[in-house]
């Protein structure tokens, strides 16, 4: 993770060679305690990756710059570079694609290498996910075990508003669920027509790791054919009445295989 500093200059208190992996400030009070963070000396910058006391492990010649001799008293100054803007917002607020699966007539998909304590959000994006069988829900149960086992118990619910090209649309709640419909509408169904698209969306999920609160996704976001070949939009939250922590998660069709399509799992960084 990139560090920053405000007016971070010392002079460098021994010269340094060409290929030199560390160097030494004659104060580092001024600048980050640990790495990592830009540095120029002359006309070379370096990146900070370690600091113990006033001396600090550098990785040489950084963003197109050359890696040169440095003479005592030159001065090393902490800078914010492009590369160290760029690695800032990769830092903080950018999305980190963690896990994704590639449905090919697969009975399910199952999600066991993306959480880590990192992140404490993540998105769960879906891509034209097609159903083999008609008329069918996309569905998602969580795991507390690595993927060992999915909880099938009642205790899933959401609520979401609709609309669709028949120009009607409304509101549907439900609660004491074995599953979540990811298409956040039990009461439509996913067409298995393949130009139809199958299921887009996206769903938010907060805090999977707690052990304090009931694991939600707010502000989902689904778009489908349904087999009356009307297009649905729904929006919606869902909630897994759980304070365990959840570490896993399978997405399945209620009946019939995933033909094809897509799911990716992204961590949120802040």
């Amino acid at each position: 993770m990139e560090q920053l500093a405000n007016n971070a200059s010392s002079p460098l208190n021994s010269g340094i060679t060409s290929g030199a992996t560390s160097l030494v400030v004659t104060s580092a009070a001024a600048f980050p305690t640990s790495g990592n963070f830009r540095l120029v000396v002359d006309s070379e910058i370096m990146l900070a990756t370690a600091v113990s006391g006033t001396t600090f492990t550098v990785s040489r010649a950084q963003e197109g710059t050359t890696a040169a001799a440095h003479g005592t008293g030159a001065a090393v100054t902490h800078i914010l570079t492009a590369g160290g803007l760029q690695q800032s917002v990769n830092d903080y607020g950018a999305m980190a694609l963690v896990e994704q699966h590639t449905a090919s007539s697969s009975t399910e998909l199952d999600f066991t290498s993306w959480y880590s304590s990192t992140f404490d959000e993540y998105i769960i994006e879906l891509l034209n996910v097609i159903p083999a069988t008609n008329a069918v829900s996309l569905l998602l149960q969580y795991s507390t075990n690595g993927g060992s086992t999915y909880d099938n118990s009642a205790i899933y619910a959401w609520t979401s508003n609709y609309s669709s090209t028949s120009a009607t649309g409304g509101n549907i709640g439900t609660s004491a669920q074995t599953s979540l419909a990811l298409h956040l509408d039990t009461s439509a169904s996913v067409s298995s027509t393949t130009s139809r698209g199958g299921v887009c969306g996206q769903h938010r999920l907060y805090s999977p790791g707690s052990t304090t609160f009931y694991k939600r996704t707010v502000g989902g976001v689904t778009f489908y054919n349904n087999p009356a070949a009307l297009d649905v939009q729904v929006h919606g939250g869902t909630v897994y009445a759980s304070v365990t922590a959840v570490n896993a998660f399978r997405v399945f069709f209620s009946s019939g295989n995933i033909t094809s399509g897509i799911v990716r799992v992204y961590g949120i960084k802040h």
